[in-house]
């Protein structure tokens, strides 16, 4: 996302926080146990109950996913625009209500569904009327539409709770996105063992009964806490700024290029009400949008027309969704894998193996829950393992980027999909062996934990994928689009799921043969190709994994150009303040912290720059809380006498000075030169800025390490850049970073410090 120039608020809310979290949190799991109670083993009550064709049950259930996914971008409309998140949430969970209570109905009453199956005598099975299946589609979409209205506010409303202006309620933040998927996951897992082994064993009237009443409970919970809840108000519709900024850019087509963005059109007092934590600053990509802040003679400043006229803050939040856009495409193809977990894997699952035991035989829907186990599993071992690990690694309080996730994530998900593939291909071969290929009800003499490796797969991809597009969505929105972002993360499923729908439909129409064989056959799967479905997909997932990576590399999310990005925003705030002016520590050190992914790609010859670098850009972290600014930090050790002692704040930040010029001096070489190997440059920007500061075991060790460097072609792999788009991103970070070193190095001339040490 664009940076924001901060605000200072003396408002102090005393609602909000920690204290909340059982109500968002319950209410989500009402939902969870009402939604998946049904839609896990709807497949089931589809097939079995309204005796509907395997092809039309499964392509219904991806189709209400879909739908149901879908509706969230009208929910975030509504409360961003006009009812505020709680209103909404409240008003979406009794719609949902009421669509769990008409598919409880349907269950209980014998005219809502077709007749039971006559026994014997190969008769067909009559299949659900026109009337049934309207008042079905009816009750489904209710759900939709409650679903719709709750998903995209209750994450939102969730983080809305904690202050991201205190350091400690944003990692809060961070970790509430972990425990609220870990609550939803838990949830989850209760619906597919316990609603499910209800209506497989004892009827669909209670296996639907108990989750509308566990969902009862929830709205009610939810809405007794209003009180205490952090609630902010609506600030106008989102996508009527987006419409309008477009049309503005297109009526100023013709008008010239603004060569100072300070020219551009600000006004504090019409975007007061969506930029409450700040302002977003003009980024230099996307020009054309810019157009729509110019200000023409026709404009009247004071009285815009904001169809003709738009403010550099509305022209960035377009610009931010733009560059969203690629990762959400990436995320389409996992959920189109995941979405069958719920159709063809669970028919797998019914003609296997499933005894557990004498006694017990498992659902085929439960078998879901070594999806949401995995997952779970992973969340844990994500926030306490993984995290702190990485965290040593990379500098980043996270760990790693919302990019690295998501990508971590598309790589299990490939896996998941080709052991389907695998498992599928041991299934039919023990069908054949038994001769059961032609008896479609059969039970294969084949463990159905085989189908394990891919549902644990399948949820340990969800951890890592979902949560990291929801961080993602959330962390680059706007925040007065914090609805409409996680929308995008549902939009994505809903795109996930109708992709699903047409791979199906395509492969079963055009898979199909004279004699009748198809791959994806509607009562017969030993007699299919399932497992050729699955390796057309795990090819469609690998080559819109690629794509998604280069297109990461061609937009704002590299590590390049996060760091380009990140010291313009420096050097314009310090350009903006004089060099007498005070820079922000905490935004410094998140800007640097973008630096220490660089030493990463530079290899074993930089790893002694690498973890100087980032032990001290920690180390000036840790006193955020307690100095705000560099010259806080430097004030405070001239008082204390230990300006130059070893560990103190003032050395620190020297260090991490050296580091970006280190960086600098680099990028200038590389620049000057088309030398294949980096040595030559790297041993050069080394010996500019770093080696008169360093003993002389380290300056060996160094040189040595020179060797070692990766080449040029390399290095761009490794930063996901092409030689024009790093030759840019580089002069960027060149240019913004001159003032900010110029800033750091006056902090010390001032004083009376000096500067060879």
């Amino acid at each position: 996302m664009a940076m924001m120039k901060k605000k200072d608020s003396n408002i102090r809310r005393k609602q909000g926080g920690s204290i909340t979290m059982p109500f968002i949190f319950g209410n989500e799991v009402g939902e969870k146990l009402a939604v998946v109670g049904f839609t896990t083993n709807m497949i089931s009550y589809l097939t079995g109950q309204l005796h509907l064709p395997m092809t039309k049950a499964a392509n219904t259930l991806t189709n209400f996913g879909g739908t149901g996914a879908l509706t969230p971008l009208l929910g975030a409309f509504i409360a961003d625009a006009f009812a505020g998140r709680f209103w909404t949430i409240a008003i979406a969970s009794l719609l949902l209500q009421l669509g769990m209570i008409s598919l409880t109905v349907s269950a209980i009453l014998p005219s809502l569904r077709p007749p039971p199956c006559k026994s014997g005598g190969g008769v067909r099975c009559e299949e659900a009327d026109s009337g049934q299946l309207a008042f079905l589609y009816a009750s489904l979409l209710l759900s939709a539409l409650g679903s719709g209205g709750y998903r995209p506010c209750i994450v939102s409303f969730g983080a809305d709770q904690f202050d991201e202006s205190d350091p400690r309620q944003k990692v809060t933040t961070w970790k509430f996105f972990n425990w609220y998927y870990f609550c939803m996951g838990a949830s989850i897992l209760v619906a597919n063992t316990g609603i499910v082994y209800i209506q497989e064993n004892v009827g669909w009237g209670w296996g639907l009964g108990v989750p509308t009443f566990a969902m009862a409970v929830s709205v009610v919970a939810f809405v007794a806490g209003y009180p205490m809840y952090r609630k902010l108000d609506p600030a106008g519709s989102p996508f009527t700024r987006l419409l309008q900024v477009c049309v503005a850019a297109y009526r100023k087509r013709k008008a010239g290029r603004v060569s100072d963005p300070r020219a551009l059109y600000e006004n504090e007092a019409l975007d007061a009400a969506i930029s409450i934590g700040g302002k977003l600053v003009h980024t230099e990509n996307m020009k054309f949008l810019d157009k729509a802040a110019v200000v023409t003679e026709y404009d009247d400043p004071k009285a815009p027309d904001l169809w003709r006229l738009s403010s550099v803050h509305r022209v960035e939040e377009l610009k931010t969704l733009i560059r969203m856009a690629p990762i959400w495409a990436a995320g389409i193809i996992t959920i189109t894998a995941a979405a069958q977990q719920n159709t063809f894997s669970l028919m797998q699952a019914r003609s296997m193996d499933r005894r557990l035991g004498p006694n017990f035989v498992i659902p085929p829907a439960s078998m879901s829950v070594l999806t949401q186990m995995s997952m779970l599993a992973t969340i844990v071992f994500y926030d306490r393992v993984f995290v702190p690990a990485t965290r040593r690694l990379t500098g980043l309080d996270r760990g790693i980027t919302f990019l690295a996730r998501i990508g971590i994530g598309f790589g299990v998900s490939l896996l998941a999909t080709l052991a389907a593939g695998f498992v599928e291909v041991r299934r039919k071969g023990a069908a054949a062996a038994h001769g059961l290929t032609d008896d479609g009800a059969a039970v294969i003499p084949t463990s159905v934990f085989w189908l394990a490796p891919q549902y644990c797969l399948h949820g340990g991809a969800e951890a890592f994928t979902s949560i990291g597009h929801l961080e993602f969505f959330y962390d680059q929105a706007p925040e007065s689009m914090r609805s409409t972002a996680p929308a995008l993360f549902w939009l994505s499923i809903s795109a996930g799921s109708y992709a699903s729908t047409l791979l199906i439909t395509v492969v079963h129409r055009y898979s199909a043969g004279r004699d009748g064989s198809n791959w994806l056959p509607d009562d017969n799967l030993n007699k299919g190709r399932l497992e050729s479905e699955k390796l057309v997909k795990s090819s469609r997932m690998s080559g819109r994994k690629e794509d998604g990576v280069g297109t990461a590399a061609g937009s704002k999310f590299t590590p390049l150009s996060a760091m380009a990005d990140a010291f313009e925003d420096l050097s314009a705030t310090v350009k903006a303040a004089g060099f007498n002016g005070d820079l922000d520590l905490k935004s410094f050190c998140e800007a640097c912290s973008l630096v220490s992914v660089l030493f990463g790609c530079l290899g074993a010859a930089f790893k002694f720059a690498e973890f100087e670098y980032c032990s001290k850009v920690s180390g000036l972290k840790g006193a955020i809380n307690t100095h705000l600014t560099l010259c806080r930090i430097i004030d405070s050790d001239i008082k204390q006498d230990k300006v130059k002692t070893k560990g103190s704040l003032t050395r620190q930040l020297r260090r991490v000075r050296q580091g970006i010029d280190l960086i600098a001096t680099l990028f200038q070489n590389f620049l000057n030169s088309d030398d294949p190997s980096l040595k030559e440059a790297a041993t050069s920007a080394y010996a500019e800025t770093c080696a008169p500061y360093h003993t002389w075991a380290v300056r060996t060790a160094a040189s040595a390490g020179m060797y070692a460097l990766p080449t040029r072609e390399q290095l761009l792999v490794k930063m996901n850049e092409t030689q024009e788009s790093a030759e840019r991103e580089m002069r960027r970070f060149i240019k913004a970073s001159v003032p900010v070193i110029e800033y750091i190095d006056k902090l010390y001339t001032v004083r009376n410090i000096s500067l060879d040490w």
